[in-house]
């Protein structure tokens, strides 16, 4: 229980507020190069789009990967206790720049991943198309995703002219060398980082193995305002009670208005806009006893569609303001059977990157990841990165008449774009 009081859940157009009025932006507080908005075209009104152009196939295809996103987030999740966050989109990238340069089984395990049948291509087309549009879906949020090759001139490398067209045509980049054995190399790779989040993941490693053969990354930056924004005034200390029974106070955000809403007897969840609803933030709170890892274990691709094409209602809704940050290793988790464990060991199959070095394997992957969630809306970023190496070393390192959504206990959410269900964020919140 909490101790607020009763908001007046009544709908007033005078009080509405343009989202230039309710947004301050710091463009003018942070370095040029340090805006990833400021690395893209600004969409003009002919530009902005309702939905992501897919065709029929690339649409059936894309509830594939957000079966893949799914299985990550459920895994991680059965792992631990503490707030979780991590981007699945930024792993698809990476996974999508592998696999224009696997073969054999390798291949075979990403395409089973990433459930993409015999089309192996798919995936870059997807990724293709989501770093030509996300951008332009909705000209009041702001989306970035950037990816980044580097192979290491300590070796003779070289790429096969095929994968390098394929980062130019499908990734939007280019291999650039870089001497790993160099202090400024960790400094670069970190820069890199720190651009295209606009500060929000300043470094990604404090240390680069100088036998490293080729350093992958992709980026993932998003900024949107809530259509409907929460007022600061409204905002008071209220209880959380955690997973194992104990409480404590966080700053409750209040706000009564028509959004989607479902509720069954094991869950309900809520739909928040950003702008032009091309985005949106799904939460889902676990009911009738059931656990948020029970939630997460069960959540697919046909609840999130019921979830994101409900009908509207009035709702009284609750929801902390948090912040979280995530360090995740993915190594392990995505050496398991279910994932591409062949990648990681003597027998990977990445022959179609160098000429020089067809015994290329993975050595890391891991991500960071932040997210804040305010009265204004929601900044999220993640950095992934893939160390390949040449040989097969160690892995290292309310009103009576509206429904309550109350999230004073542990919650799953995502970030969503509403024509392809990709899934940008997913975590769980589970007290300060």
């Amino acid at each position: 229980m909490t101790s607020f009081s009763f908001l007046n859940c009544s709908n007033d157009d005078d009080e509405e507020k343009s989202l230039a009025d309710k947004v301050e932006t710091n463009q003018d507080e942070n370095e040029e190069s340090e805006d990833p908005s400021r690395n893209q075209e600004e969409p003009s009104v002919s530009q902005v789009l309702s939905s992501i152009p897919l065709t029929t196939e690339e649409q059936m295809m894309t509830g594939g990967m957000n079966d893949f996103s799914l299985k990550l987030f459920s895994t991680l999740s059965a792992q631990t206790h503490q707030n979780l966050l991590v981007s699945p989109l930024s792993v698809t990238f990476l996974l999508g720049m592998l696999n224009e340069g696997a073969e054999g089984q390798t291949q075979e395990e990403i395409t089973c991943l990433l459930n993409l049948g015999e089309d192996a291509r798919s995936v870059s087309e997807y990724c293709r198309k989501m770093l030509d549009w996300a951008s332009r879906l909705d000209s009041s949020t702001t989306i970035s995703l950037s990816n980044m090759f580097y192979y290491n001139t300590l070796y003779d490398l070289s790429l096969f002219p095929t994968y390098s067209d394929a980062l130019q045509t499908y990734y939007h980049t280019r291999a650039e060398g870089l001497d790993f054995s160099l202090p400024d190399a960790v400094e670069i790779i970190n820069t890199f980082c720190r651009r295209q989040t606009n500060g929000l993941i300043p470094s990604i490693i404090k240390y680069l193995e100088p036998s490293a053969a080729c350093c992958l990354l992709n980026a993932v930056y998003f900024k949107g305002v809530w259509k409907y924004q929460f007022d600061k005034k409204n905002t008071k200390e209220g209880r959380f009670t955690k997973a194992d029974g104990t409480t404590s106070t966080v700053d409750m955000m209040q706000m009564c208005c028509d959004v989607k809403y479902t509720e069954t007897d094991e869950w309900k969840a809520i739909v928040l806009p950003y702008g032009n609803e091309a985005y949106n933030m799904v939460v889902m709170l676990p009911s009738g006893g059931k656990s948020l890892s029970s939630l997460a274990s069960g959540l697919s691709t046909d609840v999130l569609s019921q979830i994101l094409n409900a009908d509207s209602t009035g709702v009284d809704i609750q929801l902390p303001k948090f912040e979280i940050q995530n360090n995740l290793n993915l190594t392990e988790t995505l050496s398991q059977p279910w994932g591409i464990p062949t990648a990681f060991g003597g027998n990977a199959q990445f022959t179609r990157i160098s000429p020089d070095f067809p015994g290329l394997s993975l050595s890391v992957i891991s991500q960071k990841s932040f997210l804040e969630v305010n009265e204004a809306g929601t900044e999220a970023a993640a950095v992934t990165i893939v160390l390949m190496e040449t040989m097969n070393p160690d892995t290292e390192e309310s009103a009576s008449i509206l429904p309550t959504f109350h999230c004073d206990h542990p919650f799953l959410y995502l970030i969503v774009e509403k024509s392809t269900g990709a899934i940008f964020f997913m975590g769980t919140y589970m007290g300060e």
